[in-house]
């Protein structure tokens, strides 16, 4: 009876839905760095995609004061890729189109997640 609680407590409450977003983020990540390594690049826009969208319902489903935190540590996150994989595109001249292709994903994610906050 108390377990038949608790899981009734969490599927009021959203946690259930937090936890398969962020589960399923994180699927999403490994899969569009597996499939962006292997030069994949249309399964990794696809994966990418999947990502934002888990994101975007995580951060939907936040109380309000933890919105702003979660948007300034994302944003951060995005900020460090994108400086790095623009490094990487600039150092590596053999491999330009690839980290290059990464610098764009990067800023492309910094935009859509200053658009969730506008959003939602």
């Amino acid at each position: 009876m108390i377990i038949i609680k608790i899981i009734r407590k969490c599927v009021e409450g959203m946690i259930l839905n937090d936890i398969i977003s962020i589960l399923l983020f994180c699927v999403f990540a490994y899969l569009f760095n597996f499939n962006f390594h292997r030069d994949n690049y249309a399964y990794a826009i696809v994966m990418f995609i999947g990502m934002m969208v888990f994101y975007g319902d995580f951060y939907h489903h936040l109380p309000i004061n933890w919105k702003l935190y979660i948007l300034l540590i994302a944003t951060f996150l995005w900020a460090l890729f994108t400086i790095f994989m623009g490094r990487q595109a600039l150092i590596k001249p053999a491999q330009r189109k690839h980290f290059s292709y990464a610098t764009i994903i990067g800023i492309f994610a910094i935009i859509i997640t200053f658009i969730f906050r506008i959003i939602l």
